[in-house]
């Protein structure tokens, strides 16, 4: 959880690689140094021709739906529809007719485009804005040549309408040539950016803070439930580790070797 200096707090949805925010503080004005924000911030149109950037095979097919301009058929409020979703989730409709705002964020690095496009698929007209961070180096310091720079066409893709045609895209990028931070505390420190950008973006006392990586992701009538519900740990304006609701799954590990006939 983040306080501006106004101490407006966000509610925030955080996955499991996000969940050591609160024990790892990170400075702004440190991160400032290592903080590079290109002219990168208007969308493309979203009546251009389908952009494929290095995708192949099955990533072509998502990319191509994902790009597809279409109409947001949740968008319109339903008292009835909503409070049915409430009850999904164990929680109350009280009548809320304005959603809460979702700002996305997430670092951004070599994840293939079928994430990518699956989770612009799920989300598509959901969010106020994706907010993405890309580093020039790994976790362990090693070098990598930056994705998504202002000229690709990876980015075009990202911003070509494919989150929805109202959603600001953004990638921020990350160059720190220190030895300090690594490792998880690297991935920390990058990720202190997407909270810059929400708070350029606009965030406000009533809008959601939804932090993952790319392949983490809710569903949408999930993320619909917590625009519109009453949610408890919303409600915690006291104590800014209280208000975000954190996710769990099972995980299986697996290698070639496991494999049986």
């Amino acid at each position: 959880m983040h306080h501006n200096k106004q101490g407006v707090r966000r509610r925030l949805i955080w996955l499991p690689l996000a969940l050591l925010l609160i024990s790892y503080h990170v400075h702004l004005s440190h991160v400032a140094s290592h903080y590079f924000s290109p002219r990168n911030d208007n969308q493309y149109p979203a009546n251009q021709s389908i952009l494929f950037a290095d995708a192949e095979g099955s990533a072509k097919l998502l990319l191509r739906a994902a790009q597809t301009p279409r109409h947001i058929l949740d968008e319109p409020l339903d008292e009835q529809i909503e409070a049915e979703r409430c009850k999904r989730y164990n929680l109350n409709y009280t009548g809320r007719q304005i959603r809460r705002r979702v700002f996305y964020g997430s670092l951004i690095a070599d994840d293939s485009w079928h994430p990518i496009s699956i989770s612009a698929l799920e989300n598509y007209g959901i969010f106020h804005s994706a907010s993405f961070v890309e580093s020039n180096r790994t976790q362990m310091l090693y070098e990598r040549e930056l994705r998504f720079d202002p000229f690709s066409e990876r980015l075009k893709v990202l911003k070509s309408g494919m989150f929805g045609p109202s959603t600001r895209v953004t990638v921020d990028y990350y160059v720190n040539e220190n030895k300090w931070p690594r490792d998880l505390g690297r991935e920390h420190h990058q990720r202190s950016l997407i909270i810059k950008r929400w708070k350029d973006n606009g965030m406000a006392i009533d809008d959601i803070g939804y932090l993952a990586d790319v392949d983490e992701i809710f569903t949408r009538d999930f993320i619909r439930a917590m625009q519109i519900c009453e949610v408890r740990q919303f409600q915690h304006h006291g104590n800014c580790k209280n208000p975000k609701i954190s996710a769990g799954a099972l995980v299986f590990e697996g290698a070639p070797g496991c494999l049986t006939q």
